[in-house]
């Protein structure tokens, strides 16, 4: 018998967090996940980085905050640049160029 697993279908797909409309996960990390979002006014895609419900009690959220803060302030052709960065609800996110 051969069992083959089916991955859960993420909730988050075709919801709006931060004036982004997510279309599918692209990345995922020890803290984080990242989409392929779409801008809601703009028209513009993005990568929208989002903290991992379960650590947003913990000190990663300031980790995540000043992440953001850091990110934006540099501008060098070899650095992702930042759109924007926020808290929707009880969700924190980094809104970056998609490449």
């Amino acid at each position: 018998m051969v069992v083959q697993l089916v991955p859960m279908a993420d909730r988050r797909i075709d919801t709006e967090v931060g004036g982004y409309r997510i279309v599918e996960p692209i990345g995922e990390g020890g803290t984080s996940v990242v989409y392929r979002a779409e801008h809601m006014r703009l028209g513009r895609s993005a990568a929208l980085k989002l903290l991992t419900p379960a650590l947003g009690e913990s000190d990663f959220r300031e980790r995540f905050l000043r992440e953001s803060r850091l990110a934006a302030s540099l501008d060098h052709p070899s650095i992702v640049p930042v759109y924007d960065a926020g808290e929707a609800g009880d969700v924190l996110y980094i809104a970056m160029q998609h490449i």
